[in-house]
């Protein structure tokens, strides 16, 4: 009979299942677990309305990111996310695009590579963008490929097919099966963070031109993509995708190298997973706790907690609608809808 132990996840993106998710699915195997507002173990991450809600659990902590935010072990026992740091027993690397269904694709791109292959894919490139805050990199990457060739634009940012935007995850997917290059660029530019989308170029067997993680030849293999940290400007980009989208067999060797630089990372990294959430669960509750709850942590914790509490305090919520200023739009970002009013 298996033990069983008390979680509750918050702070997640929209679309997360509380009882079928990476977490839940990979403890399920060892532990009987229910779900509880007084949890032992409490799994958070960066989202909003929900982001600061863990400081309100006095349990043992274990923060998850996703997103370009690091923890902060002030408050977290423990962590998992992309940063190269290592500390103690606290900190697990381990990228976004790893829990993505695409990865037995993306690992598997290399084979049944032919000439049939590239004939039939009759789009040049993809450029699948949605979010116009990213970086500036990622337009005048996409308009120095276009001088050479044009490059279908069809996300909702800088769309240029008239009549077709792709909606979801899927259709994404199934146009850049079309593609012989993706144009990958992450949001932000940070030193170990990599999400889905260079994961999604190489499952749809394409070649991609990626930027924004300049260590990701520490995961990839450089052979497989075009990496244009390694350039000194877009115009040497451009004339790297030229000379392989004008040379087909160079275009095969690029699809037909597996993407990732050691064969059993993916493998390695769950099994890292794994083993890292069962040393935090095995060990008696009361060991498990890492952040130190005394001194100058401990006020660190008791006052962030008197700032949550304030949510709940009507004449705070009527200062928050009446008013329209830095303070309240910065209060509102942390807060989110709980603290509008209505």
């Amino acid at each position: 009979m298996k033990k069983t132990i008390k979680i509750k996840f918050i702070g997640f993106w929209d679309g997360f299942v509380d009882s079928d998710n990476f977490i839940y699915n990979t403890l399920a195997k060892h532990y009987d677990l229910e779900f509880s507002d007084e949890p032992d173990y409490l799994f958070y991450s960066s989202f909003c309305p929900h982001s600061f809600d863990f400081v309100l659990y006095d349990c043992v902590r274990i923060y998850y990111s996703g997103e370009n935010t690091s923890p902060d072990f002030n408050f977290c026992d423990y962590a998992i996310g992309f940063d190269n740091l290592t500390y103690e027993d606290r900190f697990l690397n381990f990228p976004l695009f790893l829990i993505y269904r695409q990865l037995p694709f993306a690992c598997d791109k290399h084979k049944d590579v032919d000439m049939s292959l590239l004939k039939s894919k009759g789009e040049f490139a993809n450029f699948i963008v949605g979010n116009a805050q990213g970086l500036s990199e990622r337009t005048e990457l996409f308009e120095k490929l276009s001088e050479y060739k044009p490059v279908a634009s069809v996300g909702t940012y800088l769309n240029n097919r008239e009549g077709f935007t792709v909606k979801n995850e899927e259709e994404k997917l199934s146009f850049q099966d079309s593609c012989r290059f993706s144009i990958t660029v992450e949001s932000v530019r940070q030193s170990g963070f990599v999400t889905e989308k260079i994961l999604h170029a190489f499952a749809a067997k394409t070649v991609p031109i990626y930027f924004g993680n300049d260590k990701i030849d520490d995961i990839f293999n450089p052979n497989s993509f075009i990496n244009c940290h390694n350039y000194s400007d877009f115009n040497q980009v451009v004339s790297r995708v030229k000379e392989v989208e004008e040379n087909p067999q160079l275009w095969l060797e690029m699809v037909s190298t597996p993407c990732f630089k050691s064969p059993t990372y993916p493998e390695d990294k769950w099994a890292d997973f794994e083993k890292f959430l069962l040393n935090i669960v095995n060990q008696p509750l009361e060991k498990a706790y890492r952040r130190p709850m005394k001194f100058h942590t401990q006020r660190y914790d008791k006052e962030l907690k008197t700032f949550m509490s304030m949510r709940d305090n009507v004449r705070f919520r009527r200062f928050l609608v009446a008013n329209n200023n830095f303070f309240v739009r910065l209060a509102l970002k942390i807060f989110g809808s709980s603290a509008d009013g209505n």
